[in-house]
């Protein structure tokens, strides 16, 4: 199996984790919680993920 469509798949994986975590944040923010600097951390991080994704190409 191709190395870089392994890493592709892992990339993917990886940012659906924070798109997961990114929803919840918001369920919890609606609630009334103060998740700003969470959400802020998750964002980030998705960020990088797909930036890296892209190198990925």
């Amino acid at each position: 199996m191709d190395k870089d469509l392994i890493k592709m798949r892992d990339a993917f994986k990886e940012i659906v984790e924070i798109m997961d975590e990114i929803l919840d944040l918001e369920v919890q923010e609606t609630s009334g919680k103060d998740v700003k600097k969470e959400t802020e951390s998750a964002t980030g991080r998705l960020m990088f993920k797909m930036i890296k994704m892209k190198d990925l190409e």
